[in-house]
């Protein structure tokens, strides 16, 4: 089960929930023990039900942000799959990548409507 404290690869060790939930995919702040930094792990769920096109992009968007360096978009760190075993017998393709703090959208519309 994927919850707060739970450690995967030996490694990063995740904190809480980032955004909503949907269906098949999550998003979690963790602390990554090799740098001792905080990291995003973004999970896309695999089953037999997923179209293709939804981990071919996955996979499109570890191997974009592996050629990238710039300031405003997040470096890759790492890609692997977690097994059935995870959560729930799903199986996870997990990319993790530096964690820029920020505010999300509704945030910010919240913030927008109460000033």
């Amino acid at each position: 089960m994927l919850t707060p404290g739970k450690i995967l690869k030996e490694r990063y060790q995740l904190q809480k929930q980032l955004g909503h939930v949907v269906a098949g995919r999550k998003t979690w702040l963790a602390f990554d023990s090799q740098s001792e930094e905080q990291v995003t792990i973004k999970m896309l769920a695999y089953s037999p039900e997923m179209l293709g096109q939804e981990l071919n992009l996955f996979e499109a968007e570890a191997q974009i942000l592996q050629a990238l360096n710039h300031p405003r978009i997040p470096n890759y760190r790492d890609y692997f799959l977690l097994y059935k075993e995870a959560d729930a017998g799903l199986s996870w393709f997990a990319l993790v990548q530096d964690y820029i703090p920020g505010f999300s959208l509704q945030e910010l519309l919240d913030r927008e409507k109460n000033s």
